[in-house]
């Protein structure tokens, strides 16, 4: 990742924790006053993570996924598609049992594969000269989505995996989807 992708993260954490995080003061006092926790925080405590999932990431992770206004192409659908992607990775990394994997990795699949149909949709209608290119990268990364619930099936599955493909999806939106906008309005000029 780009150092302003992690700089953005940084400052996005900072912000939940100084407007609106009560549990951070709260922390802030008790290591000033060192005033012990008593108990590891479960992103730390392996011995009781069940099946290697936590409860949810931990805030300030670098697994929690911050959309970037450096995506946002000024079409509010697609805009929400992509940041619902977000989300549904959300979800997938805070699954705590095989179930929840499962059917995170089904909603995640199911919401990209149509947001990519309409997307193309969009290509072919405005005849987008690399749409063979883009529809080649779609389906490349609906087979990465489609492994990946195969994984959870075989317990095989690690949360990195999703790290990668939402890093993938980033630069997909930056390079690929930017410039179909880019043509877009160009054709509406």
């Amino acid at each position: 990742k780009g150092i302003a992708s992690y700089r953005q993260f940084e400052l996005t954490q900072m912000h939940a924790n100084f407007y609106g995080n009560d549990a951070y003061h709260q922390a802030r006092k008790n290591f000033v006053y060192k005033i012990s926790d008593n108990e590891t925080p479960e992103n730390i405590a392996l011995h009781r993570q069940k099946d290697g999932l936590t409860s949810k990431p931990a805030s300030g992770s670098i697994s929690n996924f911050v959309w970037q206004q450096k995506y946002e192409m000024d079409d509010a659908l697609i805009d929400r598609q992509h940041k619902n992607l977000f989300d549904h990775a959300e979800k997938l990394m805070a699954s705590r049992t095989k179930d929840e994997l499962l059917e995170n990795i089904h909603l995640l699949h199911k919401h990209v594969k149509a947001h990519f149909s309409e997307e193309e949709a969009l290509m072919k209608k405005s005849n987008y000269h690399g749409y063979q290119q883009h529809e080649k990268e779609h389906h490349s990364m609906l087979k990465h989505i489609f492994e990946m619930g195969h994984k959870i099936k075989d317990d095989k599955w690690d949360k990195i995996e999703v790290q990668n493909f939402v890093d993938k999806w980033g630069v997909h939106i930056i390079n690929s989807d930017m410039s179909v906008n880019s043509f877009m309005k160009q054709q509406q000029a």
